[in-house]
C-alpha cells in the first residue's frame, strides 16, 4: 500500500519545492507515495492543480481538522515547512498525528524544518561548533528563552517522543537558488539585498565579514527525497533527541558574495559602484532590508559553526558549491528582476510593525 506524505507550507519556498520534486520523483518507494499538500487559500490551491498531489486547505491552528484528515488519508509522514517559530502549530501537527498513530496503530514520522541560525551567536548561541551527532538537544535546551527556533526545536523533540512519534529536525542553512514550486520560487534572502541594492543603488555589507553557510534549494529537496525514501524502507535513523540533520553543502564569505554581486549588478547599470560599502548603520541596513534590527544580523550575517554528519547516513551528496554559486550570480539578480521579492511569512513576522 502506498504511503501518504502531508507537507506543510506546500505553497512555500521550501515546501513548494518539495511537493513539486515530490510529484515527479522516479524511482523507489517514494515515487508510489501520495503527496498531501497543505495550503491556505483556493488561490494557492489553484496554483498546484498542474501536479499530481492532493491538495487540501487547511487550518494549521485546528488540531480536529489535522487529525481528520490524516486519520482518513492515514498519513505516516509529515513534512513540516510552514513555519520554524509556531509551537502551536507544531503543537497541533505533533498532536493530530498522534491521533493518527492510535487509530491504526501504524508508525509515524514528523519531519520538521527548523535552521541552522539557532547555531550562530548572533542570535545568542553561546556553545560555539557543534556537530549534529553531538547532544543538540540537551544545549538548545539550555538557551531556548533567548531565540523562538531553538525553543521550537526542543518542542519538537520533546513531544514527538512523548506522542509516540519518529520525530526528525532537518535544519538548512542560508538557501539560494529558484525553487521548482508554483507559488514562492525564491528564499528572501540574497533577494532581499538585490533589492536593496537597486533601491539604495549600492551593495552594502556588515563591517564584519563572516561565512555564510549555504544550500541550494535543488540539493534541499535532495535531502527531502532521500530522508522519506530511506523511511518508506524501514531504515533506522537517528530520532528524537537525537534527531537532528544539519544540510550544509558549501560556504562563502559574505564579502566575497556580495563583492560578486555589486559587479553583476554594475554591470547591468542596476547600481553605481561595482563595490560595496558598509552599512552606515545597523537601523539603517533594517529598514532598507525589511525587518527589525534585531534580525538583520541574524539573517544577513549569519555564520553558526556546524559539521554535518548525519548526512551521511542519508546518502546526501549536494551537487552545488562555492564556485558554482559564484559563477551564477547573474541567476540570482534574474530571478529577482522576473519574480520579485518572494512572500514570506517569516520575514512579515519579522518586520517592526509585526513586533509592536
Amino acid at each position: 500500500m502506498s504511503a501518504n506524505i502531508f507537507v506543510t507550507g506546500a505553497c512555500g519556498y521550501i515546501g513548494g519545492s518539495i511537493v513539486a520534486d515530490f510529484a515527479r520523483h522516479k524511482g523507489g518507494l517514494l515515487e508510489s507515495a501520495r503527496i498531501h499538500a497543505a495550503v491556505r487559500s483556493d488561490e494557492q490551491a489553484e496554483s498546484l492543480s498542474t501536479l499530481d498531489v492532493s491538495v487540501v486547505r487547511i487550518d494549521l491552528s485546528n488540531p480536529y481538522a489535522l487529525a481528520g484528515y490524516m486519520i482518513r488519508h492515514d498519513v505516516s509522514i509529515v513534512i513540516h515547512t510552514a513555519t520554524s517559530i509556531d509551537a502551536e502549530v507544531v503543537q497541533n501537527l505533533i498532536t493530530a498525528l498522534k491521533k493518527r498513530r492510535e487509530a491504526n496503530g501504524k508508525k509515524a514520522f514528523f519531519i520538521h524544518t527548523s535552521g541552522l541560525s539557532a547555531f550562530d551567536d548572533n542570535t545568542g548561541w553561546p556553545f560555539g561548533e557543534l556537530r549534529d551527532i553531538d547532544p543538540v538537544y540537551f544545549l538548545e535546551k539550555q538557551c531556548t528563552d533567548s531565540y523562538i527556533v531553538r525553543q521550537v526545536d526542543v518542542l519538537v523533540a520533546e513531544q514527538t517522543q512523548a506522542a509516540g512519534l519518529t520525530g526528525l529536525i532537518v535544519m538548512p542553512p542560508t538557501l539560494h537558488g529558484r525553487g521548482s514550486g508554483t507559488w514562492n520560487r525564491l528564499s528572501p534572502q540574497i533577494p532581499a539585498l538585490v533589492k536593496a541594492a537597486i533601491k539604495n543603488k549600492k551593495v552594502y555589507k556588515f563591517a564584519k565579514d563572516r561565512e555564510v553557510l549555504l544550500t541550494h534549494i535543488s540539493d534541499l529537496t535532495t535531502f527531502y527525497a532521500q530522508m522519506a525514501e530511506a523511511i518508506l524502507q524501514k531504515r533506522a535513523l537517528p530520532a528524537g533527541m537525537s534527531g537532528y540533520y544539519f544540510t550544509v553543502s558549501h560556504s562563502v564569505r559574505w564579502w566575497d558574495l556580495l563583492d560578486h554581486l555589486a559587479a553583476a549588478m554594475h554591470a547591468r547599470g542596476l547600481v553605481d559602484e561595482p563595490t560595496t560599502e558598509v552599512w552606515p548603520s545597523n537601523a539603517f541596513a533594517a529598514e532598507a532590508l525589511g525587518v527589525s534590527v534585531d534580525f538583520a544580523h541574524s539573517i544577513w550575517n549569519s555564520s553558526p559553526k556546524v559539521i554535518c554528519v548525519n548526512k551521511d547516513l542519508i546518502g546526501w551528496k549536494p551537487v552545488w558549491n562555492r564556485e558554482l554559486l559564484l559563477q551564477n550570480i547573474d541567476e540570482e539578480i534574474d530571478d529577482f528582476i522576473e519574480l520579485g521579492m518572494p512572500k514570506s511569512s517569516l520575514l512579515d513576522s519579522l518586520r517592526p510593525q509585526a513586533r509592536e
